[in-house]
């Protein structure tokens, strides 16, 4: 998971340069509009992926697992604190 890690951290640098927050006013119409799909294609997928991870944490975070749980370990009261923090 660690290359994962890394992969995810250069691609939000990489994509921290490409995208300018003033750039749209500069677009065409239908630049706007392509552009604004690919975004929104591209945040469903991340979106996909914080859903799955955060499944997990509360897997993992279950009241079962007392003091095992990976909340508790964390210092979060739960699931949801952890994954807010």
């Amino acid at each position: 998971m660690t290359g994962t890690r890394e992969a995810l951290e250069q691609l939000r640098s990489t994509l921290a340069e490409v995208l300018a927050f003033d750039e749209a006013s500069g677009c065409s119409d239908d630049e706007l509009l392509s552009t604004m799909a690919a975004l929104e294609g591209l945040g469903r997928l991340v979106d996909a992926h914080r859903a799955a991870c955060a499944g997990e944490v509360a897997e993992r975070s279950r009241v079962e697992l007392a003091d095992a749980r990976l909340s508790t370990r964390r210092g979060c009261r739960s699931a949801a604190e952890l994954v807010e923090r």
